[in-house]
């Protein structure tokens, strides 16, 4: 039986491929594809826009990561993405947090 060579992917990978409307993202050398937001999403980020929000965060208890999400003036854009064995790190307020500890 032969193995195959683990392929690695890098930021420079995702540049290279042409959008798709969906959201694309290397974490640790592997390829992850979600689908583009839902309009309920969307709504949601325009509601937190208007009322002034300038940062949130969304915790995924399944996958056990956090993405940090700040706005640009007119959209929320994806700042960073914790993993456990990380610290997440506001952009906005003097606030961090072991990811560990969120998933205990």
């Amino acid at each position: 039986m032969t193995q195959s060579a683990r392929v690695v992917w890098t930021y420079q990978d995702l540049e290279q491929m042409a959008p798709d409307g969906r959201r694309h993202e290397v974490l640790d050398g592997e390829w992850g594809v979600t689908p583009a937001p839902t309009t309920v999403h969307q709504s949601a980020s325009k509601r937190l826009q208007e009322e002034g929000v300038r940062e949130y965060w969304l915790v995924d208890t399944a996958a056990k990561f956090i993405e940090v999400l700040a706005s640009s003036g007119k959209v929320f854009e994806g700042v960073a993405t914790y993993r456990v064995g990380e610290t997440a790190t506001s952009v906005i307020f003097p606030f961090s947090i072991e990811i560990d500890r969120v998933f205990e």
